[in-house]
């Protein structure tokens, strides 16, 4: 799961900042990567200038490579962890492998080669630490205290260090009186680590400063301007449930606590519990925290079953044989699941139906980063300044190594900037507005994954900008006039076809792997949810040629035909899909096009409530079956 193609676009703003103080040999206190340089900058504070430091030396060494084989190991690190403890032990190991695919369903979404990664390993390993350790040696002070320092240059996450040491020193003292057990309070000599791991958080180059502004900036981001801007800090369960697969484990993971704690109420460790509380509050606020959850409360949710089911047969014979079959039964079970999931990931298959969309390998993604569009504007002069959208603002910095100021990047240092740049993607009045002050002569925009089609429809149709080049990846435009100086050919979508993207020869799918089309079908994909029906049409259509096995491009297809009003050419494409997958939540809203277009009202919204039935379903189809004649 970990090992995929870089399609994190945070990732060049952490590795130009690195190579930045490698370069420099220092850590800057204002943002270099503005216009007029360090002295017109504002305050920069880089909670992750450790990480920066180490992925840069990295991508020095062995280049996209290294850092995805180290987000692998990383990965590989923080599910495997959790899983000693319990296999240390002669209780049950079943729940352990199952909390494990459960935690795999959860956190695989942030495989990313970011910081993040490094903050979830620090954070297993102290959790691990504080469960085995009584906190009484001096050895382990100096552990605590040498780990907090590096999690503390390496991720804003370091907070959570010194909160769960205070939950381990609270523990002992909740216990006895919530249960009559245990010590009255952790001895004192113990408490020496909470003092420790403060002070290890003010070792970094800017003090105490930077603890307060991750304290500060983790409140910002409650606020419903940045939630309803990023994705990963909007509500955990915003999006529906049964569609996605992190959110239904996550589900799943809860009812399991609450069983599992009921089954180990007297066996339990009570830090553990402490912990998992505050980390299923955290994801209970912001998807961005079901990483956190998944890594460290799973685990000790399964080793709470674990232990209750071992006690609760160990005195019974004919228990422990029943157990031992339906253990042996359940392994293969799960044995078979994670060798399937496997599979699925390593086809492709997984992510088409849960996403995010990843391809295998150790290289860049070529859909999401606008490589072409940032070249395509380095060939054009650099024409400055430039306004971009989040996603291309860390890759054209990278790409041009801070030469080129972006208007906004992944490092979001500015709040009303990230405001005012989220009003100018859907007002065009707005933008225009901006642009005259800003006197902006180019926008490059990435259109993976989600593209910003107000704006996009607007300077398309503008006579003041010219789309001068469009890859389904990224988009540049250039001001009318300076294009026309330059001699820019201009890029008019609402042509039958595009120029020839580059494409790959024809390939049959195989068991391994399917036929690639190339940027065919991305570009295509793309233009038909910009809007362009034609110009996707004739994309697609070249990419079904040339891979004909792949019937969801011909769905696709479909969709620009039935846009086009060419409905008997949609009808054999949209049959084949529902024959290949009957659950396909899209094919089913298509076929009820085709019935509406013929008339057939009543078939019509059998099919767009089919299309709402499935998992996951087709938000496409309510608005159909909304715009339908009344029975």
């Amino acid at each position: 799961m970990a090992f995929h193609d870089i399609d994190s676009t945070d990732i060049w703003t952490h590795l130009v900042a690195g190579e930045d103080i490698l370069q420099h040999h220092r850590v800057p206190h204002v943002d270099p990567f503005v216009p007029g340089g360090p002295s017109a900058a504002s305050k920069w504070i880089n909670t992750q200038w450790l990480a920066d430091v180490a992925l840069a030396l990295m991508m020095r060494s062995g280049s996209i490579t290294a850092l995805v084989l180290w987000a692998c190991l990383l990965a590989t690190i923080m599910v495997a962890v959790p899983l000693l403890p319990g296999f240390r032990r002669t209780s049950p190991r079943i729940a352990m492998l199952a909390g494990a695919l459960l935690t795999l369903c959860m956190v695989n979404e942030r495989f990313l080669v970011r910081p993040e990664m490094i903050s979830l390993v620090f954070l297993v390993l102290l959790h691990t630490f504080l469960r085995h350790r009584t906190l009484l040696r001096t050895s382990d002070l100096v552990v605590l205290f040498v780990g907090q320092v590096l999690w503390t240059n390496s991720h804003p996450a370091f907070l959570l260090g010194p909160v769960l040491v205070l939950l381990r020193l609270m523990a002992p003292s909740l216990q006895r009186r919530l249960r009559g057990q245990g010590q009255r309070h952790a001895p004192r000599r113990a408490w020496l680590a909470l003092p420790t791991v403060l002070l290890a958080t003010l070792l970094n180059p800017w003090g105490i400063q930077l603890p307060l502004h991750v304290a500060g900036a983790a409140f910002k981001l409650t606020h419903a301007e940045f939630r309803q801007g990023i994705v990963e800090w909007q509500p955990t369960f915003q999006g529906p449930v049964a569609s996605d697969i992190a959110l239904l484990a996550f589900v799943v993971a809860l009812a399991w606590s609450f069983l599992a704690l009921w089954k180990a109420r007297h066996a339990g460790n009570f830090y553990d519990i402490l912990v998992v509380v505050l980390l299923t509050a955290l994801a209970l606020q912001a998807r961005r925290h079901l990483a956190l959850y998944a890594v460290v409360a799973l685990p000790s949710i399964a080793l709470w079953w674990s232990q209750a089911s071992g006690s609760a047969t160990q005195h019974h014979a004919l228990r422990r044989r029943f157990a031992g079959a339906l253990q042996t039964v359940t392994l293969l079970a799960i044995t078979s699941l994670a060798m399937l999931l496997a599979l699925e990931v390593w086809r492709g298959r997984f992510y088409e139906r849960f996403g995010p969309p990843r391809t295998r390998g150790c290289g860049i993604s070529q859909v999401d980063h606008p490589i072409g569009a940032t070249q395509a504007f380095f060939d054009a002069g650099r024409p400055q300044p430039v306004f971009n959208n989040l996603a291309a603002g860390s890759y054209l910095l990278w790409a041009d190594s801070g030469r080129t100021p972006p208007y906004v990047d992944g490092r979001l240092l500015d709040a009303t900037r990230f405001r005012d740049y989220r009003a100018l993607l859907h007002r065009p009045g707005r933008f225009e507005q901006a642009a005259a002050t800003h006197r902006w002569r180019a926008v490059l925009l990435a259109l993976q994954p989600h593209a910003p089609i107000p704006l996009f429809r607007h300077l398309h149709d503008s006579a003041q900008w010219q789309l001068t080049y469009f890859d389904g990846s990224g988009a540049l435009f250039i001001k009318q006039t300076f294009a026309a100086a330059a001699g820019l050919p201009a890029i008019d979508l609402r042509r039958t076809a595009l120029p020839q993207a580059p494409s790959p020869p024809p390939a049959q799918d195989g068991f391994w792997q399917r036929c690639d089309p190339g940027p065919l079908a991305t570009r295509g994909a793309k233009l038909l949810q910009l809007g362009f029906p034609e110009a996707a049409r004739a994309d697609l259509s070249r990419a079904l040629q040339l891979c004909p096995k792949r019937w969801e491009i011909g769905l696709q297809l479909a969709t620009a035909l039935l846009d086009l009003q060419r409905t008997d050419d949609a009808v054999p494409l949209v049959q084949r899909a529902l024959r290949e997958d009957p659950g396909r939540a899209e094919a089913w809203t298509n076929l009820g096009r085709i019935h509406a277009a013929r008339g057939e009202w009543a078939e019509a919204r059998a099919s767009w409530q089919q299309a709402l039935d499935v998992i996951p379903p087709d938000p496409a189809a309510a608005g159909h079956l909304g715009r339908a004649p009344a029975p």
